[in-house]
């Protein structure tokens, strides 16, 4: 990664877990989706991994379900 590319998200990273009022649509769509998949952890506990890109926004989710 170049600096000037190192700079850029760097100077993003105080609000990188902020949603835009444009993407927040697009999450319920995606948390529908996943607890329509993934329903409750079956017996005795489960793992998943928040493969995304980003900060583990999606990990709370995953941790309710």
């Amino acid at each position: 990664m170049t600096s000037a590319v190192a700079r850029l998200f760097d100077a993003m990273a105080p609000t990188y877990d902020e949603l835009e009022p444009w993407y927040e649509h697009l999450y319920d769509v995606v948390h529908g989706i996943l607890r329509q998949a993934i329903g409750g952890a079956p017996a005795g506990g489960a793992c998943a991994l928040d493969a995304g890109c980003g900060t583990g926004f999606q990990s709370a989710l995953l941790a309710e379900l």
